[in-house]
């Protein structure tokens, strides 16, 4: 599994540099003030970035995590669930249509992360970038 990086990020999100850079600054001032004053811990590491609520619950996303034409492909959740989450998923190709993304569970625990690939009708499969939400609990209360 390869990360792109930020200008083939950039590229396959079809963003200028200029609207990156005004969605980080969006996003870091939403962080500071939803995490300032609500209890919201916010994090991010090689595997993505993750929003912890008080009550328990927990967002995980990544922007984009490269599928592999040749074999299944892992997305390592950035932060831990204790139960299975719910995943969804954004692929993006320009060129490649009739296409699925394809979730397995076959991490030794789904609250680890999803493997995953992305076929054609044909049932080939294809190396594109796709982005995942994951949403589930980090604790109970």
């Amino acid at each position: 599994m390869t990360t792109p990086n930020n200008e083939e990020l950039m590229t396959q999100l079809g963003v200028t540099a200029q609207q990156a850079a005004e969605l980080v600054e969006y996003f870091e001032g939403v962080r500071a003030g939803i995490g300032d004053n609500m209890g919201i811990e916010y994090g991010t590491n090689a595997n993505g970035q993750y929003m912890k609520f008080p009550g328990g619950g927990l967002i995980c996303t990544i922007v984009s995590v490269t599928s592999n034409d040749d074999a299944q492909s892992k997305w390592t959740f950035p932060h831990q669930f204790i139960e299975q989450p719910t995943v969804t998923h954004t692929a993006r190709s320009n060129t490649l249509e009739n296409y699925s993304v394809n979730i397995f569970n076959s991490f030794t625990s789904a609250t680890l992360g999803v493997d995953f690939n992305v076929s054609d009708s044909s049932l080939n499969r294809h190396s594109i970038g796709v982005g995942f939400t994951a949403i589930g609990r980090y604790k109970n209360v």
